[in-house]
């Protein structure tokens, strides 16, 4: 891919606020323990949550969860630092601090009030819907992996209401194998509160095929693969990204395995820890991400794109990809394994 032009940074914060009463979701009993509070991130965008009297950064329980301390109260994570005596004296807090998130007035007593940053949904996506779906034969055989069932409701299907209900207007759907079957079923989208168009693969375009042809653009968009059964908070992410001010964020997912071994951990031959059969824990690429349209300074329109090496070749190297860390439910259904547990788990959701 051919360098691209210096851009000119996008502002990382806007200068508009709101304040208002602070969500029901985002109020927890002062007993709360970490899981409680990551339930409540789940259905609620709000910067903060306030724990009794104490206010606590969704992001700071984000990040808590992906390093393994769900089990910590969540009144751990307080920051007392985040509340204010005025709305007057929170506005000036924040316009001079960019990293705060967000202030709580009347955390101590009365109706809790949230001085934040104003922030648009973001009204795009791309889903990505063109794969064989290749681990999933036969099931796959004659419909696209999109199309198939979980818990009684189509995967795809629930993709697209998900995104609606967070915001979301139009939704172009990358499609080839057996595409007609999935622009059939969704028709223009207006049966799931959207506008739905399509970006037809020719040729296989690599797992960024969306980006590839989307084309111009000129607002913020989600890309998601369109095989995922999630509760994914989009107008969560969407706060995380235009606040960031990047050209990309990527969601991750942690994933755990038991390590059947002893993991030695040593530094120049010296030997400090043997860990005994440990749980790991690593943060994966949930394929979900949000994009700034300046991302697309940087794409050949209509020439094959991987993600991966996109986000790692072009982006991450200019400081250009944050990550958002998911605590909502995540199942990526490509194996015959993952699909069987999503047909038992979906009907928890």
């Amino acid at each position: 891919m051919s360098p691209s032009p210096e851009r000119t940074p996008e502002p990382r914060r806007t200068a508009a606020f709101r304040c208002e009463s602070l969500a029901a979701e985002a109020r927890l009993p002062r007993e709360a323990c970490l899981e409680d509070a990551l339930a409540a991130l789940a259905k609620t965008a709000s910067p903060l949550l306030l724990v009794g009297d104490r206010p606590v950064a969704a992001m700071d329980l984000r990040r808590a969860h992906h390093r393994g301390a769900d089990h910590r109260s969540a009144v751990d994570a307080a920051d007392e630092e985040l509340t204010a005596d005025s709305e007057d004296e929170a506005r000036e807090r924040l316009a001079a601090d960019p990293g705060l998130p967000g202030l709580i007035l009347g955390a101590a007593g009365g109706e809790p009030r949230l001085v934040a940053r104003a922030i648009e949904p973001i009204r795009c996506a791309i889903v990505m819907a063109g794969g064989l779906g290749s681990r999933l034969r036969p099931l796959t055989d004659h419909t696209p992996k999109p199309l198939l069932e979980v818990g009684g409701d189509v995967l795809l299907f629930r993709i697209l209401r998900s995104l609606a209900a967070h915001g979301v207007e139009r939704v172009s759907i990358s499609v080839r194998h057996m595409g007609d079957q999935i622009k059939r079923a969704v028709d223009d989208g207006t049966h799931f509160g959207l506008e739905a168009s399509y970006l037809e693969e020719d040729d296989p375009l690599g797992t960024g095929a969306g980006l590839a042809l989307l084309g111009s653009i000129d607002e913020p968009f989600f890309v998601v693969n369109g095989d995922l059964l999630t509760e994914a908070n989009y107008g969560a992410l969407a706060r995380f990204h235009r606040e960031s001010g990047r050209l990309a964020t990527i969601s991750t997912h942690v994933h755990e395995m038991d390590c059947p071994y002893g993991v030695v951990r040593a530094e120049g031959g010296e030997v400090s820890r043997i860990e005994e059969k440990p749980l790991l824990r690593h943060p994966i690429n949930a394929g979900i991400y949000a994009f700034s349209p300046g991302v697309l300074e940087f794409v050949r329109h209509g020439e094959r794109l991987e993600m991966v090496d996109f986000l790692n070749d072009t982006l991450a190297p200019r400081g250009e990809l944050g990550e958002f860390p998911l605590v909502e439910y995540w199942n990526d259904v490509g194996t015959p394994m993952s699909f069987e547990r999503a047909q038992i788990e979906a009907s928890r959701l």
